[in-house]
């Protein structure tokens, strides 16, 4: 079988990644001339097609490390490290070729870089009047014709997603086992990873161990074809003429896949503590023209994500334009209300011990039914996760005092979460969250008795109108009403309901339902609040 080369035609942006993959191949192979001829190429092409942001950012990243690197000239090497910390403070260098001395270098330039005047001589500059040379897409060699074994080469992989590859060999010949060998570019030695036979044919994967751990910009590959003996029948590329990938952030052709089977899911990379939002992308502030994007929010006002790139354009939303649709990603929410309620609650008996307003010296009780509560007050905290929609916190809950001699109720405790079910974290608008919580919780419920009813003697003192002990039987006009509180809980579940109004970025109207079963004195409890969120 022969393959054949393509040539695809590329956007400016991955023509000038192109040539930094073909550069730090260069500069891995020992070629500082032509490595650096290549970066001044990538730098001519910027010019040219008036790019700036990470093309630019990363074409002056790699000048630098070569001179440093390849020509020891740590002056030059400062003021290229310097120019690409003005255009894209983000970019690292290449964890294959740099030193410890080129990080302290990159360091110090990220320090330079911190106003106007030093970052006023960024724009790249043509290196010559000529239109430097279009690179066309790394294709691998055609491969030897041979009966043994059939692969069509990937060329493409988007940043971050697993390589699968795929092949074919000959089942009239003795073939044992297939080998991939592959390394990321820069290196110089091959890894080993055993192909396993798969939809009539050999597969592997290149993971998302190597893909996170160094971040390549491409990975070199070929196939070797092995007998019963271990001897070598064929090969798909070779050691000193492999297949390439290049790693891209914006693919010009489909997602490769093996076989019958759906593309691979996104890396996920292992984010630092201080950057919980590492896989999410983006360092918050809008990308310029040639930068890559997903999305037209992604780019800077009067830009438009067009073929995976800003270019200049209307959109339909700008990113920071303050806008009811712009998205805020808080880390803490604040909720302040106040309330009433009701609830089912066992049957009981009790006396002045339990009601202090109670005269008589009887014990009263109450079915088990429905009884309202009193009003209360809650305040919540509650603390985004870098899980999407999820959050976690604390709330606060106490009732409010409304009969003599009833102390306030000390605050129930509620470890809670909540989820959010409806509406996005925009800037206006509604959202509706899902909250469950556990924790030590206590509800004064209010039951109706009958007691004493009693009289002013005089201005200082009060007396009954009747003896404790036969205040009904002489006048039942004696008798009135009381309501008393008794205490539900001290332990709870709860489950419920809250929207959020948000007016603006950080204040909104809360509006909340929570159900409680409360025990070992068991109670249903139904609360509903309102008041004020507040999120920063």
């Amino acid at each position: 079988m022969l393959i054949s080369t393509v040539v695809v035609a590329q956007t400016p942006p991955v023509q000038v990644m192109q040539l930094n993959q073909q550069a730090l191949t260069a500069y891995g192979n020992l070629d500082i001339a032509e490595a650096l001829e290549l970066l001044k190429q990538a730098e001519g092409l910027c010019a040219q097609n008036n790019l700036t942001g990470n093309p630019l950012a990363r074409t002056y990243l790699n000048l630098g490390m070569v001179e440093y690197g390849g020509n020891g000239d740590s002056g030059a090497a400062l003021e290229y490290f310097r120019k690409a910390m003005c255009l894209d403070n983000t970019v690292k260098l290449d964890p294959l070729n740099s030193t410890p001395e080129m990080e302290a270098l990159l360091v110090l330039a990220k320090n330079q870089a911190t106003s106007l005047e030093a970052c006023a001589d960024t724009r790249p500059t043509p290196v010559s009047p000529t239109t430097p040379d279009t690179p066309t897409q790394t294709q691998p060699a055609a491969p030897v014709m041979n009966n043994v074994i059939r692969h069509t080469p990937v060329t493409q992989q988007k940043e971050l997603f697993p390589i699968p590859l795929y092949a074919q060999t000959n089942p009239d010949e003795d073939v044992k086992s297939v080998i991939l060998y592959y390394r990321t570019v820069g290196e110089r030695i091959f890894q080993q990873l055993p192909m396993k036979p798969y939809e009539g044919g050999w597969a592997a994967t290149i993971d998302c161990d190597v893909l996170t751990t160094f971040e390549p910009t491409g990975i070199d590959y070929y196939i070797a074809v092995l007998d019963s003996a271990t001897q070598l029948l064929a090969t798909a590329g070779t050691e000193a003429q492999p297949f390439q990938v290049s790693i891209v952030q914006v693919l010009t052709d489909a997602f490769p896949v093996l076989p019958n089977a759906s593309p691979p899911t996104q890396c996920q990379r292992t984010c630092p503590p201080w950057n919980p939002d590492c896989n999410k992308g983006g360092s918050g502030a809008c990308k310029d023209y040639g930068d890559f994007c997903s999305a037209d929010s992604d780019c800077c006002d009067d830009m438009v994500c067009a073929s995976g790139t800003c270019e200049p354009g209307k959109a339909g939303r700008k990113r920071g334009g303050g806008g009811s649709d712009e998205e805020f990603e808080h880390k803490v929410r604040i909720m302040l209300s106040a309330g009433t309620g009701l609830g089912v609650v066992s049957s009981g008996t009790y006396d002045a011990n339990d009601f202090p307003n109670m005269y008589s010296g009887f014990k009263v009780g109450n079915d088990a039914g429905m009884a309202l509560n009193k009003l209360h007050f809650r305040a919540g905290v509650m603390v985004a996760l870098p899980v999407e929609k999820l959050e976690v916190g604390v709330t606060f809950r106490g009732d409010l005092p409304l009969a003599p001699g009833y102390s306030a109720l000390a605050p129930s405790v509620i470890a809670n979460a909540s989820y959010r079910i409806l509406g996005s974290n925009a800037i206006k608008g509604v959202q509706l969250l899902g909250v469950f919580g556990l924790g030590w919780m206590n509800v004064m419920h209010r039951i109706p008795f009958d007691d004493c009813a009693m009289q002013d003697i005089n201005e200082s003192d009060l007396t009954y109108t009747c003896s404790p002990l036969d205040w009904y039987e002489q006048d039942s006009s004696y008798a009135v009403t009381r309501n008393g509180f008794r205490k539900s809980g001290f332990l709870g579940v709860e489950l419920g309901v809250d929207a959020n109004f948000w007016l603006t970025k950080n204040f909104g109207l809360n509006l909340g339902v929570m159900f409680d079963v409360l025990f070992p004195t068991f109670a249903f409890n139904m609360d509903f609040q309102g008041g004020v969120a507040l999120r920063f």
